[in-house]
């Protein structure tokens, strides 16, 4: 009896066992699947390489000019018959002469223009289209001393140096001689803002422009006698040519 207790319980206990051991295999999570994914062909696309245009420099043409070159023509004469004197008169005191050609005061009027024999201008280089001589009263402004005054008024021009234009006047006391005054070729007349003096130390050459250092000229005719009736003047009310001498140059 004892013996069969114990068989029972022995198989109840082993029953019991496998029935536990069936349910824990029966909940036993199947093992897991691992899902692999499948590579994915990439397909590497080389992209293609940029291209850079480089625009060709743009070259603009430079047209250099020629140097512009100053030709000083030379003037155009126009031919006109002047007298060959004029008489005396309240405004030209003693009359003027045009000098016959090679006589001494041709060739003296000349000669203070630098024009000689032997110079870089020559007579026969030079075109004298007006030269007219005469003799008055010193130059107004001057107080003292009050003297007679030879006078030579020329126009012309060289031919062989077409810059060697204009007009000048040339004076002549006891105590020297010269070139006094220059003016552009072009200009006219005897007024203010036409004629440059310098003293002699100061000049650098023989026509407008080139006649004094710069800055160193002055206008003769600042405060001209135009207008000033001849003897109603005294020495110092004007500048310049004498109301006496002014008539013997009017129209030259």
């Amino acid at each position: 009896m004892r013996r069969t207790v114990a068989f029972l319980l022995t198989a109840a206990v082993l029953t019991a066992c496998g029935e536990s051991t069936l349910q824990t295999a029966d909940t036993t999570a199947p093992p897991s699947t691992a899902s692999t994914t499948m590579p994915v062909e990439t397909t590497a696309t080389t992209a293609a390489p940029a291209t850079t245009t480089t625009a060709a420099p743009t070259t603009t043409a430079t047209t250099t000019a020629p140097p512009t070159t100053t030709t000083t023509a030379a003037p155009t004469t126009t031919t006109t018959t002047l007298p060959p004197s004029g008489p005396a008169s309240a405004d030209c005191i003693d009359g003027w002469i045009t000098p016959a050609e090679g006589s001494p005061e041709w060739v003296d009027g000349l000669s203070y223009l630098g024009i000689a024999p032997g110079r870089p201008i020559e007579p026969d280089d030079f075109v004298v289209e007006v030269m007219r001589y005469c003799v008055g009263p010193e130059d107004a402004n001057i107080i003292a001393p009050r003297r007679d005054v030879e006078r030579w008024y020329i126009k012309g021009h060289a031919t062989n140096d077409p810059s060697f234009q204009g007009r000048w006047l040339a004076r002549r006391v006891d105590v020297g001689a010269g070139l006094a005054w220059v003016a552009p070729y072009a200009s006219t007349g005897f007024g203010p803002g036409v004629w440059e003096d310098c003293y002699d130390s100061d000049r650098t050459g023989m026509v407008a422009g080139d006649f004094c250092s710069p800055g160193a000229g002055w206008d003769p005719m600042a405060n001209s006698c135009l207008g000033i009736a001849p003897g109603t003047w005294t020495p110092g009310d004007c500048s310049g040519l004498p109301p006496e001498v002014l008539g013997c140059f009017a129209g030259a």
